[in-house]
C-alpha cells in the first residue's frame, strides 16, 4: 500500500485546500509525507518561502494522528524537480491538486499535473477542487477495459476501497459504433452492449470475493467515467495508465472532474497484500512557536 507520499506545495490556494484530505488519507494509510517546494524563480527569494512556510504550517496545524511530515527545498523546472525527487526518495504515491491553467498561459505552457501524470511511473493522486476532506465513507470509481491485466487493476482497486473503508463501483465504458471502433475490432475487440459489459465486471468482481457495484454504459472512456462518478457522488475515480492512457481529453477530465482522480500502474506495479488492521501513528503533528 501506500507508504511514502510527496505533496508538491506551492502556496497557492489550491495546494491550501489539499492539505486537509491528504493529511487524512495519510492517517488512513499510516503514511509518511513529504513536503517539496520547488523554487523557481532566481535569485531564490527566501521572503516568499517563508511566507509560504507560514501557510503551510498554518495549514498542517490542527490535524493530529499523523507522522511528522518531510519538508524539502530545491531549485529548477517543478516538473522535472518533483520527478526527480520522487525517484529518489521512493516515493510510492504523489498527491496534488490540478494546476490552475488560464486559457493564454495553456497555450504556450504544460500544467505540470498533466506533465507528471504522463512521465511518472508511480500512482498520481489528483486532489478534486473544492473537495477539502475524505468523507468518512468514501466511494470509489475504477475505470476497467478488456485487457488481460483488468483483474489486477480491480484488486488493487478493491485492497485500496477496504483500506480506505470505501464503497468500489467499477465502470466500463460501451463505446458507440463507428468507423474507429469497427476498424480497431481485430486487434482490441470491445463489449459492444451494457449487459456483456456488465456480466464482464460482475464476473471480475466474483474471481475476487468483492462486492462492487459494476456500471456499464454508452458513451466515450471521459464521458462515461465523468458520469458514474457524478451520479455515485464518488470520491476518487481511478484510471489505470496500462488501459486508459489514451483516454481523450485528459486535461478536460481533470477541470471537470469534482472528484480526485489516481492514476496507477496497477498492471505493472500491484499493490502488496496488506492486512486492514487499523495501523497506529508513530507520533502526532506538533509545532513548536
Amino acid at each position: 500500500m501506500f507508504r511514502n507520499i510527496l505533496y508538491p506545495f506551492d502556496g497557492t490556494a489550491k495546494c491550501m485546500l489539499a492539505i486537509t484530505q491528504i493529511m487524512e488519507l495519510a492517517k488512513r494509510l499510516g503514511a509518511q509525507i513529504r513536503v517539496l517546494y520547488v523554487n523557481e524563480r532566481a535569485p531564490y527569494d527566501k521572503l516568499l518561502f517563508e511566507e509560504l512556510w507560514t501557510r503551510l504550517t498554518e495549514g498542517l496545524r490542527d490535524c493530529y494522528g499523523v507522522p511528522v511530515p518531510v519538508f524539502a527545498l530545491v531549485e529548477g523546472n517543478a516538473s522535472e524537480e518533483i520527478l526527480r525527487y520522487a525517484k529518489s526518495n521512493g516515493v510510492d504515491l504523489i498527491a496534488m491538486p490540478a494546476t490552475d491553467w488560464n486559457p493564454f498561459r495553456r497555450l504556450f505552457h504544460r500544467s505540470t499535473t498533466s506533465f507528471v501524470v504522463r512521465n511518472e511511473t508511480c500512482p498520481v493522486w489528483i486532489v478534486a477542487e473544492g473537495d477539502s476532506e475524505l468523507m468518512r465513507t468514501p466511494r470509489i470509481v475504477c475505470a476497467v477495459g478488456e485487457g488481460r491485466g483488468s483483474r489486477t487493476i480491480v484488486q488493487n482497486a478493491e485492497s485500496l476501497a477496504r483500506r480506505l473503508q470505501a464503497q468500489l463501483t467499477l465502470a466500463y465504458a460501451v463505446p458507440e459504433l463507428n468507423e474507429g471502433v469497427l476498424a480497431r475490432m481485430s486487434q482490441h475487440p470491445p463489449f459492444l452492449s451494457t449487459v456483456m459489459a456488465r456480466r464482464y465486471l460482475h464476473g471480475l468482481a466474483l474471481s475476487i470475493d468483492s462486492q462492487a457495484d459494476c456500471r456499464a454504459e454508452v458513451g466515450t472512456e471521459s464521458e462515461v467515467y465523468l458520469r458514474v462518478a457524478k451520479e455515485t457522488r464518488s470520491n476518487l475515480l481511478i484510471l489505470d495508465r496500462s488501459l486508459h492512457a489514451g483516454v481523450s481529453n485528459l486535461s478536460r477530465v481533470l477541470r471537470k472532474m469534482r472528484c480526485g482522480t489516481l492514476f496507477t500502474d496497477f498492471t505493472r506495479k500491484p499493490l502488496e497484500n496488506i492486512s486492514y488492521t487499523d495501523i497506529e501513528s508513530p507520533k502526532q503533528l506538533t509545532f513548536s512557536s
